[in-house]
């Protein structure tokens, strides 16, 4: 197939789109993207201006339209952020041009996709009902299809012993300061631990403000792959603006999949479809309340070869079923039976 790509202009949907833009080129498909990503330094200020901003829709439509009109592909592919306009759509449908948008995003919090969803011809989500079920009502069709990793950028690495003191720590957390994080963290019951992240809005007491790395600077691919290589453990508590919410969600994100690609330990809080993924115990450890964390934070100290068991199999997992090539493989097959 040919596919013309619209990638984000930044946020996390951004390297998601770039894993699986290279995974549809694996597969053998022509692949043209329209990237706007360099403009990610100045967009807040576009964002801030009326006039700005509409300068910067009309700018981007009639990029995208000029690449679909010299492309002529079968399919139009979006992302959660591809900044994606209605006149677009329309020339997708004058022109046949099937249109796919993969929402890897919290329905519950953003809920723009009720303002497109209806545009589409497929819409990928990361959660199942009620999500998919009100896609139903409002008429449209909607696709189960979960986040993934892609073995060559999120996989074991070697370190130097610099880069072990450096990045290495007991017990790490890679992510953004959400209520929910600072909340629980503060309550952790460990002495050797390093957060790293940005937007950590902590108060002056905050026993956080040690274990915070490089003032809140955010941190590139290359080096949370190192972070997650040289902990011994890695926390992956998914996102909340609700403080101490923990093991209260649905869907998968993108770091269980990583952290898992690397050969890494991990304890995840509970997510109900979790358990369609990997193997609880097993092939992942699952904490649901801020006491099993502490508890499960002890034992994997004391039991490096639970760790290494765990995170191979976890490993093993992902490499069989849980990749960017297995998840477009799933993509083009629906695209191709329902087009």
């Amino acid at each position: 197939m040919k596919i013309v790509g619209v990638k984000p202009i930044y946020g996390g949907s951004l390297p998601v789109m770039e894993y699986t833009l290279s995974a549809l080129h694996q597969l053998g498909h022509e692949i043209t993207v329209v990237d706007f990503s360099p403009l990610q330094p100045i967009f807040q200020h576009i964002k801030m201006s009326k006039n700005c901003f509409q300068s910067f829709r009309e700018k981007a439509t009639k990029t995208i339209i000029e690449t679909l009109y010299d492309v002529k592909p079968d399919v139009l592919f979006g992302i959660a952020q591809s900044p994606i306009f209605s006149p677009v759509i329309h020339f997708c449908k004058k022109h046949n041009i099937v249109t796919a948008f993969w929402f890897v995003e919290d329905f519950w919090r953003f809920e723009y996709w009720k303002k497109i969803v209806r545009f589409y011809d497929f819409f990928f989500v990361i959660q199942r009902d009620p999500l998919m079920g009100m896609i139903r009502r409002l008429g449209s069709r909607s696709f189960y299809l979960p986040l993934a990793a892609d073995p060559s950028i999120h996989r074991p690495v070697s370190l130097s012993e610099e880069e072990k003191l450096e990045y290495g720590s007991s017990v790490s957390f890679v992510g953004a300061g959400y209520p929910n994080r600072v909340a629980l963290f503060e309550k952790l019951e460990v002495d050797d631990f390093k957060l790293w992240g940005s937007d950590w809005t902590l108060p002056p007491w905050s026993k956080l403000h040690r274990a915070l790395q490089r003032r809140g600077s955010r941190v590139s691919v290359e080096e949370y792959i190192k972070i997650f290589n040289a902990s011994s453990i890695n926390l992956n508590l998914h996102s909340s603006l609700i403080p101490n919410e923990i093991g209260l969600g649905d869907f998968v994100n993108p770091r269980t999949f990583e952290i898992a690609s690397c050969r890494a330990f991990q304890i995840v809080d509970f997510r109900t479809l979790l358990c369609e993924l990997f193997i609880e115990g097993e092939e992942i450890v699952v904490c649901r309340t801020l006491d099993e964390m502490n508890r499960l934070i002890k034992k994997a100290l004391n039991d490096p070869s639970w760790r290494e068991e765990i995170a191979d199999r976890a490993y093993r997992r992902v490499l069989k079923e849980h990749t960017y090539l297995h998840r477009m493989l799933l993509f083009t097959k629906i695209l191709e039976e329902q087009t």
